[in-house]
């Protein structure tokens, strides 16, 4: 997801990782050792609630594209190499609907 950011940021491209099930101090070592660079939130650790509850998450990674309008655009459970990521990434970069 770096290198995405890193490509489309300019093109208006934001993301935000979604630390689920892990401490503050986890998900800030996590981010620093992959180089991360966009923003990093950590769920809320309650049982049955909180983000990953919201947006009905079952696997981890799960990647959601969010246009600026709120609409989502698609999704990608699990882990997968960067080029299934490019038609979901342009459907924000390039949304206009």
């Amino acid at each position: 997801m770096e290198g995405k950011y890193q490509e489309h940021r300019a093109s208006g491209l934001e993301i935000v990782g979604i630390a689920v099930g892990n401490s503050t101090e986890e998900a800030v070592a996590f981010g620093e050792a992959l180089g991360i660079s966009y923003p990093l939130a950590i769920d809320s650790p309650g049982v049955g609630e909180g983000a990953a509850v919201d947006y009905q998450v079952f696997f981890l990674p799960t990647h959601y594209f969010i246009d600026s309008a709120g609409i989502v655009r698609g999704f990608v459970m699990g882990d997968a190499p960067p080029e299934a990521f490019d038609e979901r990434v342009a459907r924000i970069v390039g949304a206009t609907d």
